[in-house]
């Protein structure tokens, strides 16, 4: 998915601080981008919005349940 949830301790406004858009990260040791932070409609929790730099990964179109949340550089 192009979403994935990070989940720290109970207070995701303090989870969501610790991140930022443009923040490379590695998940599973595959590195990726923070493209989008917040919420995700029927959801709870503050996500993050990952584009994957392997194709292979996942999908990278910023999309979840047929909502737009990013933008990604290359759209699978």
């Amino acid at each position: 998915q192009p979403l994935q949830k990070f989940t720290v301790g109970e207070d995701n406004d303090e989870m969501a601080s610790n991140f930022y858009i443009g923040q490379r990260l590695s998940y599973d040791s595959v590195p990726c981008t923070v493209r989008y932070i917040g919420p995700v409609a029927g959801t709870k929790n503050v996500w993050l919005g990952v584009e994957w730099d392997y194709p292979s990964r996942g999908k990278h179109d910023g999309e979840h349940k047929g909502v737009k949340y990013f933008d990604s550089k290359i759209p699978s």
